[in-house]
């Protein structure tokens, strides 16, 4: 049975996260959360003309500034890349003493975070699935993430 500060502070936690919807059951208890779907922005026609008359100017425009081959060099790059995501929803903090950080070696099933769920006394680490550089940390400690969510940009060996 959750006590109300638990309660509380998983409600906290959701509302924070940009999950929509989330039910847990515990001990024949049965907890279902769901917010609001977020209102969408009505403009004015003469906005709405305005915006469509600006799109459409962009996609007719050829822009000589534009090469199309940094881009083409730039999925290359990315598509080496690998991205270590949240296996979980909660409070992200980093495994350790000294925080996982850009230039740092990893390897294989190593533990790079911990997601916390402190509420519900729930821990889960976050392992990276290959050997490799990190590239970039994408998260800070103390911040709350999704499942699925991208922490950290990894340059495979």
């Amino acid at each position: 049975m959750l006590k109300m500060l638990e309660l509380r502070e998983l409600i906290k936690l959701i509302d924070r996260s940009s999950t929509q919807e989330f039910t847990l059951t515990n001990g024949g208890v049965r907890i279902s959360m769901k917010k609001p779907l977020p209102k969408v922005a009505e403009y004015p026609q003469e906005v709405q003309t305005a915006l469509n008359e600006a799109a459409a100017a962009v996609e007719a425009a050829d822009s000589p500034f534009m090469p199309a081959e940094p881009a083409e060099k730039d999925e290359e790059k990315n598509s080496s890349l690998h991205t270590i995501v949240s296996s979980c929803l909660g409070v992200f903090s980093f495994s350790g003493t000294e925080p996982v950080k850009a230039g740092d070696k990893i390897r294989s099933n190593s533990v790079v975070g911990i997601c916390k769920v402190e509420a519900l006394k729930l821990f889960q680490e976050i392992t990276s699935d290959v050997n490799g550089t990190i590239v970039e940390v994408l998260v800070q400690e103390g911040q709350v993430v999704d499942y699925g969510e991208p922490l950290f940009i990894v340059k495979p060996e």
